[in-house]
């Protein structure tokens, strides 16, 4: 069976009168969703995120994402991984659907995508639905199947850890193999907020579990944003 980590990292959680009222004021402040909004993104955007260990809050690392080209098949992005522990640094090509759904992590495909990166067709408040997808590490003939289900449960501002704040949807995405070894239960949690003002994910937590037991929890936050300079 794929790594799970493999899968956690491309494959998570507030009184009365004066809680109400600031929950109102920001209800009130807040512009309302938008109806399935247009995800555009250029050659050269590129996206920057931080990365937490969602148990300890210790930093792990750095992860940057850059746009190369745009086909027919998807986006193609250079991805650049640092981990702090190793002062590793290691670059990879990365394939996403248009709506940033993975396909092609370098290590493993992905078909017909994983909707556990990026954002489902029709994007809006209640949205839910099912999906799966065969994982086939590259280089390997055998395929793991994975089924699951997915919910855009909520339109919120988030405020990320370098003071920014965006509006985002919130969607919730749960998926487990059809098959695991020796009877056990392998499940795999996404929790992410998708921010249209950025065409991209702000802020995403991972979780995998085995029979129930934590294994990984890890969390991501955009720190940059870099849209490509307009000629």
């Amino acid at each position: 069976m794929p790594g799970l980590r493999a899968f956690a990292f491309t494959f998570a959680v507030v009184s009365f009168a004066s809680t109400a009222v600031a929950e109102d004021a920001v209800k009130t402040d807040q512009p309302a969703a938008p109806a399935n909004p247009p995800i555009q993104v250029s050659r050269g955007d590129s996206w920057a995120y931080d990365l937490r260990d969602d148990v300890t809050d210790e930093a792990k690392g750095s992860i940057v994402f850059e746009v190369t080209k745009i086909t027919d098949a998807g986006i193609e992005t250079q991805v650049t991984r640092q981990i702090f522990a190793t002062h590793a640094k290691t670059t990879s090509s990365e394939l996403f659907d248009a709506r940033w759904r993975m396909k092609d992590n370098a290590k493993f495909l992905f078909s017909p995508h994983l909707d556990s990166t990026g954002a489902p067709d029709d994007l809006q408040v209640g949205k839910s639905w099912s999906f799966k997808y065969e994982a086939q590490r590259k280089g390997a003939a055998q395929t793991q199947e994975f089924s699951g289900v997915g919910k855009v449960a909520a339109w919120e501002r988030v405020t990320l850890p370098n003071g920014a704040a965006y509006d985002a949807f919130k969607i919730d995405v749960a998926a487990a193999p059809r098959s695991a070894p020796a009877g056990r239960k392998v499940e795999l949690h996404a929790m992410m907020w998708f921010a249209p003002a950025v065409n991209r994910v702000v802020k995403r937590v991972d979780e995998s579990r085995v029979d129930g037991k934590l294994r990984d929890a890890s969390e991501q936050t955009l720190r940059a944003y870099k849209p490509a300079a307009k000629i």
